[in-house]
């Protein structure tokens, strides 16, 4: 007698459900071309090509909503400006700054190299910088002591366990091994903070991107990422390497040398304190 298997109709997905799949195809795609064009971009003719049309596309792709894509797009601009002379000057034109501040404002470190790219002896770059409120603190909070506040932290600690020693003639044993345990404790928070960056500085250097999903980043500060020292709204990773800081003096330098009235608001926002820090 053949078996009667019961007719189970297939759940139908929701709207939000099918536009989530949409929106997820999308962005693979999207960041698949953006892979092809930084493939040419790394070709020698690609000094003599022309990227205008490209260069219009890349800027509206700056604004869109899945954080892969900018951040791709982020590193594809950085590449064509260092490439091709003429896609730079196009750029700058376009004024593409707006959209790279909302990605650093966001953790993306890969926008800091691409700044400093795009105001290398261009004053109107260094001019559209300048002009967004909040721009150039945004650029010297990367700039800070990361374990400036940490430090603080350690060093309160570890003197309440020096004086709990020195009180007690040196002879406290377990003072001491309570000293020695938090020193290593807190060495090894610090070394797994900066493997987690190491993912971010590789793109920084022109590698792979870091792929999340949709899902984890529509709402919240991302992992390893905390609110930076400064009056916009940023989501800021914890530890910045220090390629990352590099770039972001090097597009002090270039603003401050594009013109006087550039150096004389960089002076105004007493950004030398932050670079002797960083010295």
């Amino acid at each position: 007698m053949a078996e009667v298997v019961a007719f189970r109709p297939l759940r139908r997905k929701t709207a939000a459900e099918k536009a989530k799949e949409n929106r997820t195809e999308l962005t693979i795609i999207l960041c698949a071309a953006l892979d092809a064009i930084a493939t040419l971009i790394g070709k020698p003719s690609a000094a003599e090509a022309d990227f205008h049309d490209c260069t219009k596309v890349l800027h509206e792709l700056l604004y869109v909503n899945a954080w892969e894509v900018r951040l791709a797009v982020t590193t594809t601009i950085g590449l064509l400006a260092q490439t091709n002379v003429q896609a730079k000057e196009e750029l700058c034109l376009l004024n593409v700054m707006p959209g790279l501040i909302g990605v650093l404002q966001k953790g993306g470190l890969e926008a800091i190299k691409t700044i400093s790219i795009l105001t290398e002896e261009r004053e109107d770059a260094c001019n559209q910088l300048m002009a967004i409120d909040g721009g150039i603190d945004l650029l010297t909070s990367y700039v800070q002591n990361d374990d400036e506040d940490a430090d603080k932290d350690d060093n309160s600690s570890m003197g309440q366990e020096r004086e709990e020693i020195s009180g007690s003639g040196g002879g406290n044993r377990k003072a001491m091994e309570r000293t020695a345990e938090k020193m290593r404790t807190s060495q090894k928070g610090r070394h797994r903070e900066a493997s987690t960056d190491s993912s971010t500085s590789a793109a920084e250097a022109g590698g792979g991107q870091t792929w999340t999903a949709l899902a984890d980043l529509e709402g919240g500060l991302q992992p390893g990422m905390t609110e930076a020292k400064t009056g916009l709204k940023v989501e800021r990773p914890t530890i910045v390497p220090v390629a990352s800081k590099t770039e972001a003096v090097s597009t002090l330098r270039n603003v401050a040398t594009s013109n006087l009235t550039n150096r004389t608001a960089i002076t105004n926002k007493q950004v030398i304190p932050q670079l002797v820090k960083l010295m």
